[in-house]
């Protein structure tokens, strides 16, 4: 009986460190430009969802990678993965506006039906995905790293942002982007209207392919 005892005593100290040691085994993103794109605005307890993430592969894409040939049109814009209701009552659209090319001019992006006089922020990435963040959905891939297109936008009145590309003539994209490469975009903002939400909310994305 006396073994048995120290058994079980063993054993039981022995749990605490099996827990802890798995939680130290998961995995965190293999890119972490996350933190520098969305904190610190974001709180800490939507980090963890994105970073938990990482565990389920299915949440990553197939799409196409920028390097590589693509099946798609240069130039087409493709909209995809949902927007959810925000204060306004409305899902928050980005769109495009303009020839979808780093040599021609004119190419804009817009947020629309979001709340009045809020921040936004427009990011992109090299992969689509769709994780559960905010009161919305991340549709862009925070495995292969998410940038911010320039910094931070209000929405007028309207509840409309509209950030002008310039790739030709600004440093950030300068170089970033490829002809006939395909990217992910979408932009979150503030929303603090919503009672018992998170207080940030995401627009639909979309996948655009460049053309020279």
């Amino acid at each position: 009986m006396k073994q048995l005892a120290t058994l079980l005593v063993c054993a039981s100290a022995a749990i605490p460190l099996a827990f802890s040691q798995e939680k130290q085994d998961i995995p965190s993103l293999p890119n972490t430009d996350v933190k520098s794109a969305l904190l610190p605005e974001l709180p800490t307890l939507l980090e963890e969802t994105v970073l938990a993430a990482a565990d389920d592969e299915d949440a990553s894409s197939d799409e196409t990678s920028p390097g590589f040939a693509n099946l798609t049109t240069c130039g087409q814009v493709v909209v995809r993965c949902p927007s959810t209701p925000n204060s306004t009552g409305f899902g928050a659209t980005l769109s495009s506006a303009g020839v979808a090319s780093l040599t021609t001019p004119g190419f804009t992006m817009s947020v629309a039906a979001a709340p009045a006089n809020r921040p936004v922020k427009f990011l992109y990435s090299s992969a689509a995905a769709q994780l559960p963040f905010g009161d919305g959905w991340m549709c862009i891939s925070p495995y292969t790293g998410l940038s911010r297109l320039g910094g931070v936008l209000l929405t007028d009145a309207a509840g409309i942002a509209t950030l002008p590309l310039d790739f030709a003539g600004s440093p950030l994209l300068n170089g970033t982007f490829a002809g006939n490469s395909t990217w992910h975009f979408q932009a979150w903002f503030r929303d603090t209207g919503v009672v018992g939400g998170t207080g940030i909310n995401t627009t639909n994305a979309l996948r655009v392919t460049f053309c020279p």
